[in-house]
């Protein structure tokens, strides 16, 4: 009997000593990897979706995503990514910086700059500094866990671990109570009867109260300010990706009552009068003739027109172009670009003065820079 009772009261919280939130942080940073690539209009053009919705530790929901957005590769990293168990806060750092390696390799530096790359190092350094070697504890104010019960609850994917931890340690800790119980009940013998006091009898009184005191002093303990911190910077990002997306569907919705035909490259930039489009400059003093497209398809921010073996150009006034723009600034406008004034919210782009291009044998070098104001 006494064996059972040890087992029952100490293999509880044996499990739970051994517990870290690793396994949550490495699902937080790969998650918000996935949905990085998603934002990546140039290499994934056939994603819809920018976030997932999908909660830890549920994998083949990333997976489902990658399927359902084309977001080929993808599916491969998040394995390699999820290959082994990291239980240091040193091993998670390396992990990091292996997948902001992986983002950016192939030629794919302009992912840097990308809008959401700065929001992309800070959930995962801020996930990365939230290691805990001990069970992490719930935020104040509610019991452990509960909010992984109801959908989207947890914020971080990491209430349900929470929430088993604490069913171990309470489980542990009402097993040692019901141990009292039971030795108090228990028959007394003749030789205990006696007063035998030099032998030392067991004080349960005593023990019972420390017992009843453990749950608060493991609130005590636990560092419940540094969970809230991270909940509140990963929920403050969460609404600014929203923000995001729904300012980019306002723009949609302008530029969709536009016939846009399919986009085609132009051939040559031969003399026409109609303009020609571009994105951006492609090349460290111009454009070359492959950027150049006939049509505008929301994206295309400079309008150039061309005559001979020269060509003017300026800032398209298309809603989704100057939408795009506005995005980055300095990246997308400061090639081809000087700037008047800085941008502020709710701007919009307007060309003071056009700018000029020679043609060359590799494309078309600029020779003056447009003038540029937001008004």
């Amino acid at each position: 009997m006494k064996k059972y009772l040890f087992l029952l009261c100490v293999l509880p919280l044996a499990v739970t000593a051994q517990k870290n939130n690793a396994d949550s942080i490495r699902y937080t940073m790969i998650k918000a990897a996935v949905h990085f690539y998603a934002s990546d209009d140039t290499a994934f053009k056939k994603a819809t979706e920018k976030t997932s919705g999908c909660i830890y530790p549920d994998y083949d929901c990333l997976l489902k995503f990658c399927q359902r957005n084309d977001l080929q590769g993808v599916d491969n990293k998040i394995s390699s990514w999820n290959d082994k168990n990291y239980n240091s806060k040193e091993e998670l750092d390396k992990l990091k910086n292996k997948i902001l390696s992986e983002i950016s390799a192939n030629k794919k530096e302009y992912r840097t700059k990308l809008p959401g790359y700065d929001t992309l190092v800070s959930v995962m350094s801020t996930a990365v500094s939230a290691f805990r070697q001990s069970p992490v504890a719930t935020p104040a104010g509610g019991a452990p866990g509960l909010d992984a019960l109801k959908p989207g609850g947890g914020g971080n994917g990491q209430a349900m671990p929470n929430l088993l931890t604490w069913i171990a340690l309470l489980a542990g800790i009402g097993s040692l109570l019901l141990s009292i119980s039971l030795f108090k009940r228990r028959p007394k013998k003749e030789s205990d009867m006696s007063g035998n006091a030099g032998s030392g009898s067991l004080d349960t009184t005593k023990l019972e109260s420390k017992i009843a005191a453990l749950p608060d002093q493991l609130l005590l303990k636990a560092d419940i300010s540094a969970m809230k911190t991270l909940e509140q910077k990963i929920a403050d990002m969460e609404t600014k990706l929203k923000q995001l997306e729904k300012r980019q569907q306002e723009h949609t919705n302008v530029s969709s009552n536009k016939t846009v035909q399919p986009q085609k490259k132009a051939d040559t930039a031969a003399e026409t009068a109609k303009p020609f489009y571009a994105k951006m400059p492609d090349q460290s003093n111009g454009f070359s003739n492959d950027i150049f497209r006939s049509e505008q398809n929301g994206e295309q921010v400079y309008e150039i027109a061309v005559a001979g073996n020269t060509a003017t150009y300026w800032i398209s006034n298309d809603p989704g172009a100057q939408y795009y723009a506005l995005n980055d600034v300095n990246y997308i406008l400061g090639r081809a670009c000087t700037l008047s004034n800085q941008p502020f919210p709710n701007c919009r782009i307007n060309t003071k003065q056009k700018g000029t291009l020679t043609k060359t044998t590799e494309g078309w070098a600029i020779a003056n820079k447009a003038v540029v104001e937001f008004l």
